[in-house]
């Protein structure tokens, strides 16, 4: 069988690559065993990733997620798994931050005491709906730092939702307790003239579903051209003392993956005709394994690959 090979890359400087703000990574990330670590196994979160898994929507050169494929031999089985983008807007990745997001928000209610569920509104009269966004954020900067200096262990998680005239309301939650007349005076000030809030109880974890829900609506939203000046910014925010998982956990080894430059469903197309297929994920973690007359690794670390696969 003639064979076409990888580019030669170490296993740390393979799986280092890029986070979802694209900061480059401080360590070996998990790039296939995590996939879908942090999708429910029921539900509707669960529905829409495995719509989105099935729908080959992604995994095309033109498309942001899957565009490059993870590689890996051991044996006589190779293995493709797609390089996801971990994006909010990404039909495939969204629900997997979604669910991410509501998982630790809802562990941090108990954990961290966020009694209380504010919403912070803008003054329409005051500005147009793309401004209001810059508006709402530099009040909140203004309120988050007044009470911070009168309470150190102020705690909060916010989000920010977009009304149906586009017009932008922060939604956080907070161990800081303030009737809605309090919290009314004290945004009036921070925001300029805005004064229509919210402030109520947290009675179950159905905050978190909220919160989460905001951040999917927000990052689509950036998509259009209307609100594209929004990109880069915030989708939530927590205060430091709040620790959340990682959404990508770091790997103990590299386990032997390599980056292929090459759209994941054509490299798993050639695959398929390759060999015995030995399983196939459509709707959970996306991957094929094939059993094919194959090398492992050479000693100099170099990944070789079947002719099936050559572009």
């Amino acid at each position: 069988m003639s064979q076409s090979t990888m580019p030669s890359v170490s296993p740390q400087a393979v799986l280092s690559f890029s986070g979802p703000r694209g900061v480059a990574s401080t360590g070996v990330l998990d790039p296939v065993e995590n996939i879908s670590k942090w999708v429910p196994q029921k539900g509707m979160y669960r529905r829409q990733y495995a719509e989105a898994a099935r729908r080959e929507i992604w995994g095309h050169a033109a498309a942001r997620c899957g565009s490059k494929t993870l590689v890996r031999v051991v044996g006589d089985v190779l293995t493709v798994s797609p390089l996801l983008c971990d994006r909010w807007s990404c039909s495939l990745c969204g629900p997997r931050r979604v669910a991410w997001l509501k998982r630790n928000v809802t562990a941090s209610i108990p954990a961290y005491g966020l009694t209380e569920f504010w919403t912070l509104t803008t003054w329409t009269e005051l500005c147009t709906p793309a401004e209001s966004f810059t508006r709402v954020q530099e009040g909140w900067n203004r309120l988050r730092t007044r009470i911070t200096q009168e309470r150190e262990d102020f705690r909060y998680v916010w989000t920010v939702e977009a009304t149906k005239k586009g017009y932008a309301h922060l939604h956080l939650l907070t161990n800081e307790h303030r009737s809605r007349r309090e919290l009314s005076a004290a945004w009036r000030t921070a925001s300029g003239g805005s004064f229509v809030v919210d402030a109520q109880p947290v009675t179950s974890t159905a905050a978190a579903n909220y919160l989460s829900k905001y951040c999917v609506q927000q990052a689509t939203l950036r998509q259009t051209a209307e609100w594209s000046e929004l990109k880069g910014k915030r989708l939530f925010s927590k205060a430091r003392v709040i620790q959340f998982e990682p959404f990508r956990q770091r790997a103990q080894e590299s386990g032997g993956w390599a980056v292929w430059d090459h759209p994941y469903w054509d490299a798993e197309w050639r695959l398929r005709l390759a060999g015995d297929v030995l399983e196939r994920n459509v709707s959970g973690v996306p991957g094929l394994s094939v059993r094919v007359d194959v090398p492992g690794v050479t000693a100099g670390g170099q990944f070789v690959v079947p002719q099936c696969l050559a572009v």
